[in-house]
């Protein structure tokens, strides 16, 4: 397996979550080995008690080569040594690891299956599109993908696939979640202060700017607590920076930036409703977090999650209907507590019923081919 971040590193959020799920919950049936960066997202140093250029143990059962420095002949060499029966990519437009991995694979004549993690969701491919649809007119041109097998993780990522790469080979397979802990409900009186939170890279395709600009209008008093890594876009940051000093005084906001894995769900309960109003996801391992830790939640309807008023386990919303926003949040905020109490526990029990699913393991067993 190649993917540019992996545990202990955390600031790619979903894509890294998705990854270790994954090896954690099939690490009895196939034996991994990761090549990463020592690097974590947008840092320059590399991860504290790292051995670099070496192969380490997991935490999982899984061999973990951190690298200081990507290429292609470490990638020949690393599939080489391990001789696997096949190369799992994750992600497609990294030069490091994505491409030079793949070229190696195909040197090294190793079956390759490949993850795109949402890289070709139309949202994603808006920003920095000329780029990136250059590419990968020019991969499949070229005939870099047609001996791959792609990894959707639901029909609609193999919609996208097939637009992009038509006559791709595409099987089915669904992202792992991690199995949650059973916790209590959460409680809440009605008209208290909305606690709300949001786990995301703050980026034009999260759209957390959307939740600011949402808290200017309320009435009623409210907190937010933004959790995540500043994206690329410096514009879109500065302006995300910019909208809390327009923020009315009964509105308190801040943004934590990074959050440890391990202190996400006592952070979580701390509020009570998680929002999202992102413009598309391939899974949504932060949702997935928030119904765990039985926050119901308001989430842009570009997800996998959808009917959650029908599930009683929050709402998904047209990020383009700001009046349907503002509604829901009114309704939280004069939510009384025996229905709030329900909502949680009914977003533990989506959350349950996700990651117990066990057709999945059929779907990997047909994506691997071993």
């Amino acid at each position: 397996m190649f993917i540019d971040w992996y545990e202990p590193a955390f600031r790619a959020g979903g894509p890294v979550r998705s990854v270790v799920n994954l090896i954690a919950r099939l690490k009895e049936r196939y034996r991994f080995s990761v090549v990463t960066s020592v690097y974590d997202y947008g840092s320059s140093e590399p991860m504290k008690g790292i051995q670099a250029n070496t192969w380490t143990p997991g935490k999982q059962g899984e061999h973990i080569c951190y690298q200081s420095k990507g290429g292609l002949l470490n990638a020949i060499r690393h599939i080489k040594s391990t001789q696997p029966d096949l190369v799992y990519l994750q992600g497609i437009f990294s030069f490091h690891y994505s491409l030079l991995p793949l070229l190696a694979a195909q040197w090294c004549r190793k079956p390759i299956v490949l993850a795109p993690r949402g890289m070709l969701h139309p949202t994603a491919l808006q920003f920095k599109g000329g780029r990136k649809r250059l590419f990968l007119r020019m991969a499949w041109s070229l005939g870099l993908f047609r001996k791959v097998r792609f990894q959707a993780v639901d029909d609609f990522e193999a919609d996208y696939i097939k637009a992009v790469f038509p006559g791709a080979h595409i099987l089915r397979a669904t992202n792992l979640a991690a199995l949650p802990n059973k916790l209590p409900p959460l409680e809440r009186e009605a008209s208290a202060t909305l606690k709300l939170v949001s786990v995301a890279r703050i980026s034009p395709e999260k759209n957390n700017l959307f939740v600011l600009q949402l808290l200017q209008s309320l009435a009623f008093p409210a907190e937010v607590v933004f959790y995540g890594a500043p994206g690329n876009d410096e514009r879109y940051v500065t302006a995300f920076r910019e909208a809390f000093t327009q923020l009315p005084g009964h509105i308190h906001a801040r943004w934590e930036g990074f959050l440890d894995p391990e202190a996400l769900q006592p952070e979580l309960r701390k509020a009570h409703w998680f929002i999202l109003p992102t413009l598309g996801e391939n899974f949504g391992h932060a949702i997935f977090e928030a119904l765990a830790a039985g926050l119901p939640v308001m989430i842009g309807n570009n997800t996998p999650w959808k009917n959650l008023a029908e599930q009683q386990a929050g709402w998904d919303l047209e990020v383009q209907n700001t009046d349907s926003w503002l509604h829901m949040l009114s309704n939280a905020y004069r939510m009384d507590s025996a229905s709030y109490r329900n909502m949680s526990t009914a977003a533990m029990n989506l959350a349950q019923t996700q990651a117990a699913a066990d057709s999945a393991f059929t779907q990997y067993q047909n994506l691997f081919g071993v």
